[in-house]
């Protein structure tokens, strides 16, 4: 009995003296009251604060301390949440070697950009904020290492990291890795740390990533005094209107016409045009973005040359192509342009749209019309039919006005007056007006057929083209595609269309062009360059026609990892280019320098050919027409009419 007396007695002191310490301990902290305005300006796009407890096994009582005191202080919506490290995880299960880039007080120049919100807005969309309280930076490891999200649930949030420890002989090495593994491996650039005890001073530390050290490395931790940030708050700020060259990895295939290595040559005459080393040689549409990106924010564009094309997801979770390189942090950006979809992940962000593009069926061109029929098409059918309907009407009225005169006489008088044939007629008072409607009839309708010979003559007229999905269904054309853009809609056409997929390939649109027995569904831009650029006839006519009833409309992006810092500042840029109208400018020379070129080329070539009849074949033809009216209209005076008496 007086054993567990004892036992109990010890317990109860060493409770004491424990909790003692740890007010003790609390108490030698620094004042927080004078780091207040730092922590007020760090968090003042939040709007949302958040306190992370990293608790362990034997520090539970300091950090609530602290905690409860920095609630008491700051009054912003606040969640409280307490995270415990599992059972025999006190320890790293690795060897950590802290990077040994940490300079203090090196003169580190601050930003350039002197408005504080502004640097902030760059570098955050957040309005989230974290308070994450440990008791040493060993611990936060730990609870990286066991379950980053914990620590940092959002990338683009703002970070306060508070240690506990009154030890100070690695902290600064250590917060030093720790601050760089945010940067590295989290992409977390609104973060900064300090000790609660005063290590030779209250320093804050900040990572700064665009800054190039000694050894080549990129990265500095640099610490400041709390006197030298109240003397400039853009100190503990990273500013991401200037990258400093760092070197970002990009993701770039080849895609005519809006990412391709071989400049036309008329672009190569405007001076724009002329530098393309910031994007490692491409044009077009993304080759003029980024390097603009580039050359605005001043990275280097460190391109990987895909070898395959967007790539596409996996029921295992595996990723194919650029999509893999984006999913598997080995690319920060892909500057091709991506339709705003579903890629089946979420380990991606998109831009803000700079583009917008169309899915359409690519069909082949209809049949030229043959030069004798192509006067027929002056009219469609119904017109002729009102017209001949208008002229029989016509000789009918005046049929009736002039029964007393043959029909012979009747027809000939009207059919000069509709076609323009000079004739002399008598007329009475009441046939004045419809004789005038009639001439007035002859000039429009001769006129036009006039016109139509006109453009005969200098163009060259088609069949009508198909231009509806209905009328790509009743084609019977196969449609070859490697993806099916309308799964979810359920109606008869569709149903339809889809019976008569085909899967796409490298020779579908050589098919679609030569041997006419497939539409290709593909994306509009990319088929306005082929059927102007690269499906032309000798003449220069296309072989290809772009249905305009198209299947389905997306908005272009470009595509960074999950969580990029630089979404917020890459944002920023598009919209500036986009609101001076850029991107549609680059796309459109870019085509009409390719089709320019293009046809330059067939003009060349069709200089060095001579003319063959059957380029005025229509002309004949109508002589022959005239020649033969002429001949039948003497024999039909030489034999039928030789023995009428005049």
């Amino acid at each position: 009995m007086m054993l567990q007396i004892f036992l109990i007695t010890i317990v109860l002191l060493l409770t004491q003296a424990v909790s003692f310490l740890e007010q003790e301990n609390v108490s030698k902290m620094v004042n927080i009251d004078e780091l207040l305005e730092i922590y007020k300006n760090h968090f003042i796009l939040v709007r949302s604060l958040t306190f992370t407890l990293l608790q362990d096994s034997e520090h539970q009582t300091e950090l609530s301390q602290v905690a409860l005191k920095l609630i008491k202080k700051i009054h912003t919506l606040k969640m409280v949440q307490e995270k415990f490290l599992p059972k025999g995880s006190a320890t790293l299960p690795f060897h950590f070697s802290p990077p040994g880039n940490l300079s203090i007080h090196s003169g580190l120049k601050p930003p350039k950009e002197k408005d504080f919100v502004k640097i902030k807005s760059l570098s955050s969309d957040s309005s989230e904020g974290y308070v994450v309280i440990a008791w040493n930076v060993q611990v936060l490891l730990q609870f990286l290492y066991e379950s980053f999200h914990v620590v940092v649930p959002e990338a683009r949030a703002t970070y306060l990291l508070l240690f506990v420890s009154p030890d100070c002989a690695t902290f600064e090495t250590y917060l030093n890795g720790v601050l760089k593994l945010f940067w590295v491996k989290h992409h977390v650039s609104n973060a900064i740390g300090h000790s609660l005890y005063p290590c030779g001073g209250t320093t804050i530390y900040t990572f700064h990533p665009f800054v190039k050290t000694m050894d080549g490395t990129w990265g500095l931790t640099q610490g400041y005094t709390k006197d030298e940030i109240f003397s400039d708050f853009t100190l503990m700020t990273n500013s991401f209107s200037d990258f400093q060259q760092i070197p970002l990895r990009v993701a770039l295939f080849q895609r005519k016409p809006t990412a391709t290595t071989a400049v036309p040559k008329l672009l190569n005459l405007n001076p724009i045009y002329q530098n393309w080393s910031l994007s490692d040689g491409f044009s077009g549409l993304d080759g003029c973005l980024l390097r603009e990106l580039s050359r605005f924010l001043n990275f280097e564009a460190v391109v990987d040359h895909i070898e395959g094309t967007y790539g596409r997801g996996f029921p295992n979770g595996t990723f194919t192509d650029t999509l893999g390189q984006l999913v598997n942090h080995k690319v920060h950006y892909s500057a091709n342009g991506w339709f705003l979809t579903d890629y089946q992940t979420n380990e991606i962000e998109f831009t803000t749209p700079y583009s917008s593009d169309q899915v359409c069926a690519v069909a082949p061109k209809a049949p030229r019309v043959p030069p004798w029929k192509s006067l027929i098409y002056c009219f469609d059918l119904f017109s002729w039919i009102c017209i001949f309907f208008v002229c029989g009407l016509c000789v009918f009225f005046w049929y009736i006005l002039n029964v007393n005169k043959r029909t012979s006489v009747i027809f000939w008088e009207m059919y000069s007056v509709l076609f323009g044939i000079p004739v002399r007629m008598v007329l009475l008072p009441n046939q004045y007006f419809f004789v005038a409607s009639c001439l007035v009839f002859n000039i429009i309708i001769m006129g036009v057929i006039q016109g139509s010979f006109f453009t005969d003559f200098t163009t060259v007229v088609y069949y009508r083209d198909i231009n509806t999905l209905e009328e790509l269904d009743e084609s019977g054309l196969s449609i070859a595609t490697s993806t099916w853009y309308l799964d979810y809609d359920s109606s008869e056409l569709m149903k339809s269309l889809k019976k008569k997929q085909v899967e796409k390939t490298d020779e579908s649109f050589g098919m679609a062009a030569h041997r006419r027995n497939v539409a290709v569904l593909y994306r509009k831009q990319d088929a306005e360059y082929l059927v102007n650029v690269k499906y032309l006839g000798v003449e220069g006519s296309p072989f290809l026609h772009i249905v305009n009833e198209c299947l389905h409309s997306f908005l272009i992006v470009n595509v960074l990892q999950k969580g990029s810092p630089f979404l917020k500042t890459f944002n920023n840029v598009i919209a500036k280019l986009v609101e001076g109208g850029l991107p549609q400018k680059w796309y459109n020379d870019g085509l009409e320098a390719g089709s320019r070129e293009k046809l330059l080329e067939k003009n060349i070539e069709e200089f060095k050919r001579i003319g063959y009849l059957d380029d005025v074949q229509l002309a004949f033809h109508v002589l022959a027409l005239g020649y033969l009216v002429s001949a039948l209209a003497f024999l039909h005076e030489r034999f039928r009419m030789k023995n009428i008496k005049i």
